[in-house]
């Protein structure tokens, strides 16, 4: 949590038990990065399960690695 206050400007944070919204992602316990829609484009997924450590710091790096995307911003064409 305190990492999700440290990027709090980035990026918004949310945390779930819901059992539908777990069964939606067919997830029980992950880090699922959901990328804005602003940044959305046919080239890669919306959203990006990690698959690492539970370091804070490897966690951080991943998130300021993968928020933007491989476009960082999305023209009419990527669309």
């Amino acid at each position: 949590m305190k990492l999700a206050e440290k990027l709090r400007e980035k990026a918004h944070f949310g945390h779930t038990t819901t059992q539908k919204l777990l069964e939606k992602q067919e997830e029980k316990d992950a880090v699922i990065l959901f990328r804005p829609k602003h940044l959305h484009n046919k080239f890669e997924p919306n959203s990006v399960k990690y698959e690492g450590s539970v370091k804070k710091e490897d966690i951080e790096s991943w998130i300021n690695k993968n928020y933007p995307g491989l476009l960082d911003y999305r023209q009419r064409q990527c669309q």
